[in-house]
């Protein structure tokens, strides 16, 4: 009798291990959709779920029948290429279970703006970019949601009516997506002179000054800006800012006799400031990427040729610039990400002093080497070496400069 039991037990234990192992098998998968639209240029994402959740092999293989219209990962991150239409599988490796997705890719369509603050009875023109092109020449239709707020015109010229917030839309009319710009219309600031004859003003704004040239007894005035890509003046004196910058705007009367002079500083309102200092940063840190790998490439190229002490030159100031660059590109964009908080002036002091700091050290870097350069060579470090990676050095510090600062300032 015992014996018996003991074999009933035993019996059971592989029964329910049997079952076990059966329940870990796949036995199917799905996809979170099975039609998708992307815009060409577009990504998206497919999720796939392997079931029974519990299965041990969560393996699966992805493939798409028109590698044209678009490519897909192993991760099923999908990128939109060009118009037409493909087939996403999605395959198990346990057992060949499949899903499939339909992905049609319309034109697609993006907004150079994508928050705009405006004042009421200013105008602002936003541009919406079609691809492919050919889609474009059907032309854009142009929405705003709230017409009480802000209007917008057929060729995306939006004019601030009251208080409020608007959501002004751009839709491909070649079947395509829609891209959004955020307005907001505030009252706008109390004035906008910041000193004697020292003119500010938020770009995308038009404004006439009053009474530029009161000491004139001809009151028909002439005027001009000293940079139009900054900001331009009509005959009428109605200044328009026209990108972040300076430019010095003088009236002139008609005869001559009197003329008068005003500093302009146009500003980027905030989220175009963000998006301007951010595309400068990026810049900065291009040219980093590039100064360490033609330092690395001077390091290939003097192997076997200079000996030790070229090499370790070229290594120590590979170590160095790479350091920098990591240094740079965490320390940019902690602060980018404070700014995100509503801190604007905190973060714009920290990026201007970082900056200059930074611009520093890679200048003295590089003077540095040009320093010891007859130390170098009398060393084994060929001449040309010394001023390349000098070179190397000081790019970056120009950039920061000539690209970052200004634009950094230009939030003040």
């Amino acid at each position: 009798m015992k014996r018996r039991s003991f074999f009933l037990v035993v019996a059971a234990a592989v029964l329910v291990l049997a079952l076990c192992a059966c329940s870990k098998k796949v036995q199917g998968v799905s996809l979170d959709t099975q039609a998708l639209t992307l815009g060409v240029g577009q990504g998206g994402i497919l999720k796939a779920q392997v079931q029974p959740k519990s299965a041990a092999n969560q393996e699966v293989a992805w493939a798409i029948d028109n590698a044209e219209c678009a490519t897909v990962g192993g991760d099923g991150a999908l990128a939109a290429k060009a118009l037409g239409t493909a087939t996403v599988t999605v395959t198990t490796v346990d057992g060949g279970y499949t899903a499939t997705c339909a992905l049609t890719v319309v034109p697609g369509i993006s907004m150079t703006t994508a928050s705009l603050i405006l004042s009421p009875g200013d105008t602002r023109t936003l541009k919406a970019t079609v691809v492919p092109e050919k889609a474009a020449e059907a032309g854009l239709g142009w929405s705003s949601s709230d017409a009480k707020v802000a209007k917008v015109s057929a060729n995306g010229v939006v004019k601030a009516l009251a208080l409020g917030t608007s959501t002004i839309l751009a839709m491909a009319l070649d079947g395509g997506r829609t891209a959004a710009c955020h307005l907001t219309v505030a009252a706008p600031e109390n004035g906008v002179f910041t000193g004697k004859n020292a003119l500010t003003m938020d770009w995308g704004r038009a404004r006439t000054l009053p009474d530029p040239l009161p000491e004139a007894a001809n009151q028909r005035l002439k005027w001009a800006s000293s940079n139009s890509t900054v900001a331009t003046v009509g005959a009428d004196g109605e200044i328009r800012a026209i990108s972040p910058g300076r430019s010095t705007i003088t009236v002139t009367s008609e005869d001559g006799a009197k003329k008068a002079t005003y500093r302009l500083t146009v500003k980027p309102s905030n989220g175009e400031w963000l998006d301007l200092v951010d595309s400068k940063c990026s810049e900065v840190a291009a040219v980093l990427k590039q100064s360490r790998d033609r330092i690395g490439g001077l390091g290939q190229s003097q192997e076997g040729q200079a000996g030790a002490a070229a090499a370790h030159f070229v290594a120590a100031a590979l170590e160095t610039i790479g350091k920098m660059a990591e240094d740079y590109s965490v320390s940019v964009g902690k602060l980018l990400m404070s700014y995100r908080t509503g801190r604007k002036r905190e973060v714009m002091e920290g990026l201007t002093d970082y900056h200059r700091v930074a611009a520093s050290e890679m200048k003295s870097a590089a003077g540095g080497y040009l320093d010891v350069q007859a130390n170098l060579v009398a060393s084994g470090v060929p001449k040309s070496v010394v001023e390349s990676v000098a070179k190397a050095f000081s790019a970056p510090a120009k950039t920061i400069e000539d690209e970052a600062l200004p634009a950094i300032r230009l939030g003040q």
